[in-house]
């Protein structure tokens, strides 16, 4: 099944995105990760949908498995509690993945390897404190400047990467929102970012 999730994904990241949710707190086999490319495979994440929308989980493919042909490489951000990970994105892989988002910050720099933060947002008091470390919220235009991501309203978010062009490369980011489905914002919400 993995095969058929990882394949949609490879051939076209962003309708993938629209049509399936990220959970986003990824396999136990990856919780432990640490900043750098890992080999990852997609898995339908039970029976579990958001609205109508089936939910999948990326897990980190299994050495003695590792060999499927559509089991792929990408950047892992993980979430740190009273830290700020940080990864600088080159070309070494053409997806980037973060851990969830639930009240934290990403500062993503500018130019085409850019250096990707998770912030905890615990370990800052007032937004003013979030604000100093980067105060231009991303929109999806700004590539040429330092910028940040966090979920607002919603109860989670995860954000996903892309290495796009063939000579200029350029990372593009979009951003998996969601609410739980007893509130009122429920239901999935997409955005480059």
């Amino acid at each position: 099944m993995s095969e058929g999730l990882n394949k949609a994904f490879i051939k076209n990241p962003k309708g993938f995105m629209q049509q399936h949710v990220f959970n986003v707190y990824p396999d136990t086999t990856a919780l432990n990760l640490n900043c750098q490319v890992h080999k990852f495979n997609i898995k339908p994440f039970s029976k579990t949908k958001v609205g109508k929308i089936p939910r999948v989980i990326l897990t980190k493919a299994n050495k003695e498995r590792s060999t499927f042909s559509h089991a792929f490489n990408a950047y892992y951000l993980p979430w740190q509690q009273r830290g700020n990970p940080s990864i600088q994105l080159g070309t070494q892989a053409k997806y980037f993945f973060t851990a969830g988002i639930t009240g934290c910050r990403l500062i993503i720099n500018a130019g085409n390897h850019p250096r990707v933060t998770h912030v905890d947002g615990g370990q800052y008091r007032f937004r003013n404190q979030m604000d100093a470390l980067c105060s231009t919220r991303s929109n999806g235009n700004n590539f040429d400047r330092q910028r940040y991501w966090d979920n607002g309203n919603y109860y989670a978010t995860i954000v996903i990467g892309t290495l796009t062009g063939i000579i200029n490369k350029r990372w593009k980011f979009f951003a998996q929102s969601f609410n739980k489905i007893d509130t009122p914002l429920g239901g999935l919400h997409f955005e480059q970012i």
